[in-house]
Protein backbone atom coordinates (compact mmCIF):
# COMPACT_ATOMS: atom_id res chain seq x y z
CA UNK A 1 0.00 0.00 0.00
CA UNK A 2 1.56 3.30 -1.08
CA UNK A 3 -0.38 5.50 1.31
CA UNK A 4 -2.57 5.38 4.40
CA UNK A 5 -4.56 8.29 5.87
CA UNK A 6 -5.98 8.44 9.39
CA UNK A 7 -7.94 11.43 10.68
CA UNK A 8 -9.93 11.45 13.92
CA UNK A 9 -11.35 14.34 15.94
CA UNK A 10 -14.25 15.64 17.97
CA UNK A 11 -15.87 18.78 19.30
CA UNK A 12 -17.88 19.76 22.37
CA UNK A 13 -20.17 22.79 22.27
CA UNK A 14 -22.20 24.59 24.92
CA UNK A 15 -24.01 27.92 25.26
CA UNK A 16 -24.20 30.14 28.33
CA UNK A 17 -26.71 32.84 27.48
CA UNK A 18 -25.10 35.11 24.90
CA UNK A 19 -21.78 33.23 25.11
CA UNK A 20 -21.00 30.09 23.13
CA UNK A 21 -17.99 27.88 23.86
CA UNK A 22 -16.47 25.15 21.68
CA UNK A 23 -13.63 22.78 22.55
CA UNK A 24 -12.13 20.38 20.06
CA UNK A 25 -9.24 18.08 19.22
CA UNK A 26 -7.98 16.45 16.02
CA UNK A 27 -5.28 13.89 15.29
CA UNK A 28 -4.00 13.32 11.74
CA UNK A 29 -1.50 10.85 10.34
CA UNK A 30 -0.44 10.12 6.77
CA UNK A 31 1.93 7.32 5.78
CA UNK A 32 3.08 7.86 2.21
CA UNK A 33 6.10 6.95 0.09
CA UNK A 34 6.11 10.63 -0.96
CA UNK A 35 7.59 12.55 2.00
CA UNK A 36 5.84 15.71 0.80
CA UNK A 37 2.52 14.06 1.68
CA UNK A 38 3.39 12.14 4.84
CA UNK A 39 3.54 13.24 8.49
CA UNK A 40 1.53 13.42 11.67
CA UNK A 41 -0.03 16.11 13.84
CA UNK A 42 -2.30 16.41 16.88
CA UNK A 43 -3.94 19.72 17.76
CA UNK A 44 -6.38 21.05 20.34
CA UNK A 45 -8.49 24.17 19.97
CA UNK A 46 -11.08 26.42 21.57
CA UNK A 47 -13.49 29.09 20.35
CA UNK A 48 -15.66 31.65 22.16
CA UNK A 49 -18.56 33.50 20.51
CA UNK A 50 -20.25 36.48 22.18
CA UNK A 51 -23.54 37.79 20.75
CA UNK A 52 -23.16 41.52 21.35
CA UNK A 53 -26.47 42.42 19.66
CA UNK A 54 -28.90 40.21 17.70
CA UNK A 55 -27.15 41.05 14.41
CA UNK A 56 -23.51 41.03 15.58
CA UNK A 57 -21.44 38.27 17.14
CA UNK A 58 -17.76 38.65 18.05
CA UNK A 59 -15.53 35.58 18.23
CA UNK A 60 -12.04 34.57 19.30
CA UNK A 61 -10.35 31.23 18.65
CA UNK A 62 -7.05 29.50 19.16
CA UNK A 63 -5.47 26.17 18.38
CA UNK A 64 -2.24 24.55 19.49
CA UNK A 65 -0.33 21.71 17.85
CA UNK A 66 0.53 19.37 20.70
CA UNK A 67 2.82 17.35 18.44
CA UNK A 68 3.79 17.35 14.77
CA UNK A 69 6.50 15.94 12.55
CA UNK A 70 7.48 13.27 10.07
CA UNK A 71 7.64 13.61 6.31
CA UNK A 72 9.23 16.63 4.65
CA UNK A 73 8.99 19.55 7.14
CA UNK A 74 9.15 22.04 4.23
CA UNK A 75 6.45 20.70 1.92
CA UNK A 76 4.28 18.39 4.04
CA UNK A 77 1.21 20.22 5.27
CA UNK A 78 0.34 17.62 7.89
CA UNK A 79 3.84 17.71 9.42
CA UNK A 80 3.83 21.45 10.10
CA UNK A 81 2.89 23.37 13.21
CA UNK A 82 -0.62 24.83 12.71
CA UNK A 83 -0.85 26.69 16.02
CA UNK A 84 -2.61 30.05 15.66
CA UNK A 85 -4.93 32.60 17.22
CA UNK A 86 -7.80 34.38 15.48
CA UNK A 87 -10.41 37.06 16.07
CA UNK A 88 -13.44 37.84 13.96
CA UNK A 89 -17.06 38.85 13.67
CA UNK A 90 -20.30 37.42 12.28
CA UNK A 91 -22.85 39.92 10.93
CA UNK A 92 -26.46 39.22 9.97
CA UNK A 93 -27.16 40.90 6.62
CA UNK A 94 -30.40 41.32 4.64
CA UNK A 95 -31.88 38.50 2.52
CA UNK A 96 -31.16 35.73 5.07
CA UNK A 97 -27.41 36.21 4.63
CA UNK A 98 -24.61 36.00 7.19
CA UNK A 99 -21.21 37.63 6.65
CA UNK A 100 -18.09 36.44 8.48
CA UNK A 101 -14.71 38.15 8.71
CA UNK A 102 -11.64 36.79 10.48
CA UNK A 103 -7.94 37.59 10.87
CA UNK A 104 -5.39 35.15 12.27
CA UNK A 105 -1.72 34.91 13.19
CA UNK A 106 0.26 31.82 14.03
CA UNK A 107 3.26 29.61 13.44
CA UNK A 108 2.79 29.71 9.66
CA UNK A 109 2.24 33.49 9.41
CA UNK A 110 -0.78 35.76 9.01
CA UNK A 111 -4.12 34.93 7.42
CA UNK A 112 -7.61 36.19 6.81
CA UNK A 113 -11.05 34.96 5.76
CA UNK A 114 -14.20 36.52 4.32
CA UNK A 115 -17.35 34.46 3.94
CA UNK A 116 -20.97 34.94 2.85
CA UNK A 117 -23.68 32.35 3.52
CA UNK A 118 -27.26 32.68 2.29
CA UNK A 119 -30.21 30.50 3.29
CA UNK A 120 -32.52 30.23 0.29
CA UNK A 121 -35.05 28.12 2.16
CA UNK A 122 -35.33 25.45 4.84
CA UNK A 123 -32.23 23.29 4.51
CA UNK A 124 -30.99 25.01 1.34
CA UNK A 125 -27.77 27.03 1.70
CA UNK A 126 -25.39 28.74 -0.72
CA UNK A 127 -22.00 30.03 0.42
CA UNK A 128 -18.79 31.60 -0.81
CA UNK A 129 -15.46 32.14 0.93
CA UNK A 130 -12.20 33.94 0.21
CA UNK A 131 -9.05 33.18 2.21
CA UNK A 132 -5.65 34.86 2.15
CA UNK A 133 -2.52 33.60 3.90
CA UNK A 134 1.10 34.71 4.06
CA UNK A 135 3.80 32.40 5.37
CA UNK A 136 7.13 33.17 7.06
CA UNK A 137 8.84 33.46 3.67
CA UNK A 138 6.37 36.19 2.59
CA UNK A 139 4.74 33.84 0.06
CA UNK A 140 1.09 34.77 -0.43
CA UNK A 141 -1.60 32.17 -1.15
CA UNK A 142 -5.26 32.72 -1.93
CA UNK A 143 -8.29 30.45 -2.20
CA UNK A 144 -11.83 31.08 -3.43
CA UNK A 145 -14.60 28.56 -2.81
CA UNK A 146 -18.30 28.48 -3.66
CA UNK A 147 -20.78 25.76 -2.89
CA UNK A 148 -24.16 24.72 -1.64
CA UNK A 149 -25.94 22.26 0.63
CA UNK A 150 -29.45 20.80 0.32
CA UNK A 151 -31.12 18.95 3.19
CA UNK A 152 -33.35 15.99 2.34
CA UNK A 153 -36.10 15.31 4.91
CA UNK A 154 -38.61 12.52 5.39
CA UNK A 155 -42.40 12.94 5.63
CA UNK A 156 -42.09 13.83 9.33
CA UNK A 157 -39.62 16.63 8.61
CA UNK A 158 -36.59 14.81 10.02
CA UNK A 159 -33.33 15.32 8.12
CA UNK A 160 -32.25 12.08 6.46
CA UNK A 161 -29.45 13.24 4.18
CA UNK A 162 -27.61 16.30 2.93
CA UNK A 163 -26.39 16.81 -0.62
CA UNK A 164 -23.37 19.08 -1.00
CA UNK A 165 -21.14 20.39 -3.77
CA UNK A 166 -18.21 22.83 -3.84
CA UNK A 167 -15.87 24.43 -6.36
CA UNK A 168 -12.51 25.63 -5.02
CA UNK A 169 -9.79 27.61 -6.78
CA UNK A 170 -6.31 28.09 -5.29
CA UNK A 171 -3.40 30.27 -6.32
CA UNK A 172 0.03 30.36 -4.72
CA UNK A 173 2.61 28.09 -3.12
CA UNK A 174 0.26 25.92 -1.08
CA UNK A 175 2.06 23.60 1.29
CA UNK A 176 1.62 19.94 0.49
CA UNK A 177 1.63 20.28 -3.30
CA UNK A 178 5.18 18.98 -3.52
CA UNK A 179 6.48 22.21 -5.07
CA UNK A 180 7.37 25.61 -3.66
CA UNK A 181 6.61 27.38 -6.94
CA UNK A 182 2.86 27.08 -6.55
CA UNK A 183 0.41 27.96 -9.29
CA UNK A 184 -3.28 27.65 -10.04
CA UNK A 185 -5.28 24.66 -8.84
CA UNK A 186 -8.95 23.71 -9.15
CA UNK A 187 -10.84 21.14 -7.09
CA UNK A 188 -14.47 20.01 -7.31
CA UNK A 189 -16.17 18.19 -4.46
CA UNK A 190 -19.63 16.62 -4.31
CA UNK A 191 -21.18 14.09 -1.99
CA UNK A 192 -23.96 12.87 0.23
CA UNK A 193 -24.11 12.85 4.04
CA UNK A 194 -26.64 10.22 5.19
CA UNK A 195 -28.15 10.20 8.70
CA UNK A 196 -29.42 6.90 10.13
CA UNK A 197 -32.03 6.38 12.82
CA UNK A 198 -29.24 6.17 15.40
CA UNK A 199 -28.03 9.67 14.41
CA UNK A 200 -24.90 8.19 12.82
CA UNK A 201 -23.52 10.04 9.80
CA UNK A 202 -22.10 8.42 6.66
CA UNK A 203 -20.37 10.47 3.96
CA UNK A 204 -20.24 9.40 0.32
Amino acid sequence: VAETRRDVGGELQRSFGIVGVRLGARSERADDTDYARSGHRTAVGARIDVRVVPKLTLCAAGQYAVEHGGGDPTNSLIAQDNSLGAVGAIVKLPWQTNGTGEVSYGAQGVGGLLSLKSELGPGRILYGTFTLSQDRDDRVSTAVAAGGRERISDASGHARATLFAEDQFKDGPFVGTGTSDGGLAHMETAGLDVVTDGDAHYDV
